[in-house]
């Protein structure tokens, strides 16, 4: 069982082997408030990892990436799997940060609050 993954930008074919998130969070004292008004830096990572040919790893940015095989079936033969019913998913606004979420989703994927 194998994921084909194509690099965007050099078109480059890989074996997707798994994903991952990295948060991270830093906090400085600030030049004039000290401890009472660090200075934070905070965000998230969104990578996967890739094989190449010759087994190399890449960690890569998972927008730089796109699936183009499953088990050497190309999307394209796979469409019938991706039709959703309308009525089943239905797509509205996270409550506390405004991002689009929809019916099926638990949490929302850019705040993180949880749904249901």
């Amino acid at each position: 069982m194998a994921i084909i993954v194509l690099h965007k930008k050099t078109l480059s074919k890989y074996v997707l082997l798994g994903t991952g998130l990295g948060r991270f969070k830093s906090s400085r004292p600030d030049f004039i408030g000290g401890n009472y008004f660090p200075k934070e830096e905070e965000g998230r990572e969104e990578i996967v990892v890739v094989c190449d040919a010759e087994g190399e790893l890449l960690f890569l940015d998972k927008t730089t990436v796109k699936v183009i095989e499953i088990d050497d079936l190309e999307l394209s033969d796979l469409q019938e799997v991706f039709i959703v019913e309308p009525e089943i998913l239905k797509a509205y606004n996270c409550p506390a940060c405004g991002c689009s979420v929809t019916t099926n989703d638990i949490e929302c994927p850019d705040c993180e609050l949880r749904l249901r």
